[in-house]
């Protein structure tokens, strides 16, 4: 029987999420008809309509008013946008009700079922378990149903809304510098402890300062947290030196979740070997082994009406065209990255649902900047312009799918796809391109090519991958530049990256929101946690530093346009492309949204229920 409860309306919005609704139509060109299609319904232009207007509050005396004229693209539709320099978040009670505004969640489709087993299928397992040092979703999607954060969002709606998780509650102070959290009370780990703010301040004290040899993948994004104060049990402040205009969402990626104080303090600050620890999520952990990870349902969890489902398992799967058959077969409920050739293959069936969604991870060849040969800027220039993206995405068109694009994620900032299309390198025709890469071939002292490079990719078997493989064999056919492939398997790829033993090396990496403040501040400013190309450039560095801290997003937008101009000129990475995931489920598996949420919108299943 369902449990009632009173909702206290609360819907907070973050300046940059308005920003990425009222812009969302920059939409690249997909290389797959089908791809296009489905991006295109994936940002309705009717959102913006939706955003309450109590969000954003004029501060009286400084406030300057400006009138933007968006052009968005591809649907030609002029937007009036009124943007104000200083902003102040807050609740917006008639903006929000019902059980969303208070991220006390239950199911909508239906008359939910109790019991049974979530089947679902992922990739590898990965090398370790501590997701604050992980760069990775091998590690991210299989364990979110065990962990929560501040802040969430919102499944039901694609991530557009910004709602509350373990903080029921927030402000923000008028000049954006300060956060303040009220805490869910009641809330138990998994091992029992109570849930507190020292839990908070301890996650976030790691998370800015890691101690020696703890890895801090994203502290980038809460660089301007200059202290966390835990002020009760159950809330705490977040202190900053200057405003920042990703806070809301930065804190709502998947990646953010809240660790056990205690749990911390017992393993020197180091979970990557610690299987399971104990999070708050709907689900707990039971065993995880190479092949399969088992987690039951939390019988105390906050929430009284989750989960639905008895357990969820999912099973390591290498090959994406095997997911999708076990799908068809009956043997899984739902996996995220099925092949294209099994999700075409599947949308005559009826008993499967399938959807294919943008993603912030991206297909790059990231370049060593800092030792060998490539430290020179012009032959990496001649790479990024000998390098067709469209024979590579025809290499791939059987397993994956990706826009051809440049540095900015999906989103309000991303270069439109015409744009794009007409730009050296990353246009179709490659004539004037592979001259010009010759050209400059020649100046870096290497008119006749180069040979016993290195490039390096993640895996067991032989195949490197269509990225990979149309990278080299263009490089030898157009440059004389010839690279040896070399595999190592992920428990050791990572250590061989970051110590730079490489001259390329093919990877996916991701941004955990679309905003460059992230990915940016991760792949490309110096010392970054995943600046595995070692690049370092000022100039960009202090972009990064304008782009995080400016509120205006039409600024904004200018400073993300000149760092876009620095990495086409720098190429720390040979860009290819952000990719689309093929996303693929059973129709009895019911409040799933598989269909709406983004890669880093992570799914904890908690109102999944199965219609059997």
């Amino acid at each position: 029987m369902l449990k009632q409860k009173i909702f206290m309306p609360f819907l907070l919005l973050s300046l940059a999420t308005v920003a990425l609704v009222g812009a969302a139509c920059t939409t690249e060109k997909i290389v797959e008809v089908e791809v296009e299609k489905e991006v295109v319904r994936e940002v309705p232009v009717e959102v913006v309509k939706e955003v309450p207007v109590e969000v954003v509050k004029e501060v009286a005396v400084e406030t300057v008013k400006e009138v933007e004229v968006v052009k968005e693209v591809p649907v030609q539709k002029v937007v009036e946008r009124v943007i104000t320099k200083e902003v102040e978040v807050m609740a917006a009670p008639k903006g929000a009700t019902g059980p969303e505004a208070t991220g006390v969640l239950v199911a909508r489709e239906g008359t939910p079922k109790r019991g049974g087993e979530l089947k679902l299928g992922g990739w590898r397992m990965p090398a370790h378990f501590d997701l604050d040092q992980s760069p990775t979703i091998l590690l991210l999607a299989p364990t979110s149903p065990m962990y929560e954060k501040l802040l969430r969002m919102n499944p039901y709606d694609g991530g557009w809304t910004i709602i509350p998780d373990l903080a029921e509650s927030w402000e923000v102070s008028d000049d954006g510098k300060q956060y303040t959290f009220n805490l869910r009370k009641g809330v138990k780990w998994h091992n029992g402890d109570d849930f507190t703010a020292a839990d908070v301040k301890a996650t976030f004290d790691r998370r800015s300062n890691p101690p020696d040899g703890v890895v801090s993948i994203r502290k980038n994004l809460f660089a301007a947290v200059t202290d966390v104060v835990a002020t009760s049990d159950h809330q705490v402040q977040f202190n900053l030196s200057e405003a920042q205009a990703f806070m809301v969402p930065g804190l709502s990626s998947g990646w953010q979740i809240i660790y056990n104080k205690n749990i911390l303090d017992e393993n020197n600050q180091d979970l990557r070997r610690i299987k399971g620890y104990a999070g708050t999520g709907p689900f707990k952990y039971i065993n995880w082994t190479d092949e399969k990870l088992e987690m039951e349902a939390n019988m105390d969890y906050w929430n009284p009406e989750l989960p639905y489902v008895d357990k969820v398992t999912r099973h390591g799967i290498h090959n994406a065209a095997a997911s999708g058959a076990a799908i068809l077969t009956g043997q899984l409920d739902a996996f995220g990255f099925v092949s294209n050739d099994m999700f075409e293959e599947s949308e005559g069936d009826s008993k499967t649902d399938q959807y294919k969604a943008p993603a912030t991870w991206a297909q790059t060849v990231t370049l060593n900047t800092d030792t060998g040969v490539l430290k020179d800027p012009k032959i990496r220039q001649a790479l990024h312009l000998a390098t067709s993206r469209q024979d590579i995405a025809k290499a791939a068109a059987k397993k994956f799918s990706f826009s051809i694009s440049r540095w900015s994620p999906p989103g309000p900032f991303a270069t439109p796809g015409d744009v794009v299309a007409v730009m050296p390198g990353y246009r179709e025709a490659k004539d004037v391109d592979r001259a010009r890469a010759k050209e400059l071939l020649a100046e870096a002292g290497h008119p006749d090519g180069i040979k016993g490079l290195k490039h390096l990719a993640r895996g067991t078997g032989s195949d490197p991958g269509p990225t990979a493989l149309g990278f080299i064999d263009q490089a030898k056919q157009h440059l004389g530049m010839e690279f040896e492939v070399v595999m190592e398997e992920t428990s050791i790829y990572w250590d061989t990256v970051r110590a730079r033993d490489f001259d390329s090396t093919t990877g996916v990496p991701a941004c955990s929101f679309a905003d460059p403040s992230d990915c940016w501040g991760q792949w490309f400013k110096t010392g970054g946690p995943q600046n595995y190309a070692g690049y370092s450039n000022p100039e960009f560095d202090d972009l990064w530093l304008k782009i995080a801290s400016e509120l205006d997003p039409a600024v904004r937008r200018e400073y993300v346009n000149r760092g876009e101009q620095i990495l086409d000129r720098d190429m720390p990475m040979v860009f290819v492309g952000w990719m689309a995931v093929n996303r693929m489920w059973q129709t009895d598996v019911k409040d799933w949204y598989f269909g709406k949420t983004g890669t880093y919108i992570v799914l904890r299943y908690g109102t999944t229920w199965l219609d059997r």
